[in-house]
């Protein structure tokens, strides 16, 4: 496995694992799908403050805040000496070793934009411009 197909499994474990379960997780408590106190807090409140066109604004809100934090950590794996992000191969026989992920980019806050960037590339959550 070449440095940008492990980019790339880098890109799409963040995305699904981070990106799109987090954006989902806020889906799921502002239409009251959660259950634990503070997912029933937030949507009993949602349901006072919000009516439906603000309601639909804070959901799309959520998309860019979740954006804009990924950003900003992948920014800071790539600015900050003091990490260190290794990322393991596949484990098959030709690929076992350990890469730095940021080694592998030009920057990787970047990697989450552009037409075959990341978000658009794995995610099955929409991409809202800020």
């Amino acid at each position: 496995m070449g440095g940008k197909e492990k980019l790339d499994d880098f890109g799409e474990l963040v995305i699904n694992q981070v990106r799109d379960r987090t954006i989902e997780q806020w889906e799921k408590i502002l239409t009251g799908q959660l259950k634990s106190k503070r997912a029933v807090n937030v949507y009993e409140e949602a349901q006072l403050r919000l009516d439906g066109p603000a309601l639909e604004m804070v959901t799309g809100l959520v998309n860019q805040i979740v954006d804009s934090t990924l950003h900003n950590v992948l920014d800071l794996f790539e600015q900050e000496e003091k990490i260190k992000l290794l990322f393991k191969g596949s484990g098959s026989e030709e690929d076992t070793g350990e890469v730095e992920i940021k080694e592998l980019s030009d920057g990787l806050a970047g990697e989450l934009y552009t037409e075959d960037g990341w978000i658009l590339k794995y995610s099955q959550k929409p991409y809202r411009e800020p």
